[in-house]
């Protein structure tokens, strides 16, 4: 039998895991026996790591628009007119994407019209 094979066997073999009978937060659960290959990690009682990283961001950019008229015996008329456009980053659209992808936003809310009507008085 050469070498090789004795190593590839020594690495895939059943050995008595330390960690059995041990309990910590966030680890796997411990089986009563493992192998040299995964005893030689950097953190052999975890067996992955899960990330959650936030590289998006968002941006409106909006128009406002806002005329007023007063007429006689203290009546005012306004009206108002918005425009905007709301942008997200929050997604990739492949994996090996550098920034997200730029998409319309799902709070956008492109055009809002506004009309109101004063009347003043003076109170004697």
């Amino acid at each position: 039998m050469s070498f090789l094979v004795l190593l590839i066997n020594y690495w895939t073999s059943n050995i008595p895991n330390p960690f059995f009978g041990l309990t910590v937060p966030g680890a796997k659960t411990f089986s009563t026996n493992t192998t040299p290959q995964n005893l030689v990690m950097a953190a052999p009682q975890f067996t992955g790591l899960n990330a959650q990283t936030y590289e998006g961001r968002s941006s409106k950019q909006a128009l406002n628009i806002e005329p007023r008229k007063k007429f006689a015996e203290g009546v005012t008329g306004q009206t108002a007119y918005t425009h905007e456009g709301q942008m997200d980053r929050n997604s990739f659209l492949h994996p090996d994407d550098v920034l997200p992808q730029k998409v319309i936003s799902s709070q956008d809310f492109p055009e809002s019209h506004r009309f109101e009507h004063y009347l003043r008085t003076a109170v004697r």
